[in-house]
């Protein structure tokens, strides 16, 4: 069956874990909220967008790059 099709939710990935450009280390996505009912060009209450940031266990990874066969480069990446 068809979507519901007056409202669309999106998820986008603003970045990757572990490259963290802003010098946050945390996990981010970013949920886009489309009500294709109003003009999405004119009317501001068309979409709505939240922002998200995820913790996990920054340790943990670091230590499991380090006791893989990965190089450790992509140790030092998470803790940028």
């Amino acid at each position: 069956t068809d979507p519901d099709p007056i409202n669309y939710r999106h998820a986008i990935c603003p970045g990757s874990v572990g490259r963290p450009q802003d010098g946050d280390w945390r996990a981010s996505y970013l949920l886009i909220d489309l009500d294709t009912g109003r003009d999405l060009h004119k009317d501001p209450a068309a979409f709505r967008t939240e922002f998200y940031r995820v913790p996990y266990d920054l340790d943990k990874a670091v230590k499991a790059i380090r006791h893989s066969e990965l190089s450790v480069f992509y140790g030092g990446c998470l803790i940028i």
